[in-house]
């Protein structure tokens, strides 16, 4: 998972053990703020969600940059990414303050082509940072206290969670980022915290 503001860093984290294991600092940050990220199995993937289109593949071991395209597209601002068989998924925007502009984008992970362009979850637009990972099956999608499961098939939302974080948690929290681990769902809070979520059988 990466962090943008806080501690800025890509971290590698064991999720047997909830440790931190390795921290990068590659020179693709924008303003100390790293962004999005998600893998195919033999590298990562990063959008730089701010100051460009690019996404940038990496190299497991050191982080280092193999490659570099642009995603062809009119929006600029770039959420959390997932990566579907040739595929990244993205939630993009032209204007952050307009409601119209906000698509979820399905993105050839080749040359950066939009391959698709579907609607976001209503009411999400004009929120701040959406996470995003793929599990084999479906696509999720975190806003706020929402977690929606998506089909990469049409862009559809097959359901909808809500979280809870806790009677300490701050009255703004909000998921910003999302993982998966082969077992479970992994979401990172605006405000530092991890979160790990069961998904059953029926994928509920």
């Amino acid at each position: 998972m990466s962090s943008y503001i806080l501690d800025p860093g890509i971290y590698k984290i064991n999720p047997n053990t909830e440790c931190v294991e390795n921290l990068f600092l590659p020179n693709i940050a924008w303003d100390n703020r790293y962004g999005g990220l998600s893998t195919d199995g033999s590298s990562l993937f990063h959008s730089q969600s701010y100051i460009d289109k690019n996404i940038n593949v990496l190299e497991f071991e050191n982080l280092n940059t193999t490659r570099t395209f642009s995603i062809q597209s009119d929006c600029r601002y770039y959420s959390d990414i997932a990566f579907q068989d040739d595929s990244i998924w993205a939630v993009a925007k032209v204007d952050v303050l307009n409601p119209d502009s906000y698509h979820l984008l399905k993105i050839s992970a080749i040359d950066g082509a939009v391959l698709g362009t579907y609607n976001v979850p209503d009411g999400t637009q004009v929120n701040q940072n959406y996470g995003m990972t793929f599990d084999g099956i479906f696509i999720w999608l975190s806003n706020g206290n929402k977690i929606f499961k998506i089909s990469p098939d049409n862009g559809n939302i097959l359901g909808t969670f809500e979280v809870s974080f806790g009677p300490e948690a701050m009255s703004n929290n909000r998921l910003e980022s999302l993982a998966w681990d082969g077992n479970h769902l992994w979401g990172a809070s605006f405000y530092g915290t991890i979160y790990q979520f069961y998904i059953s059988e029926n994928n509920e």
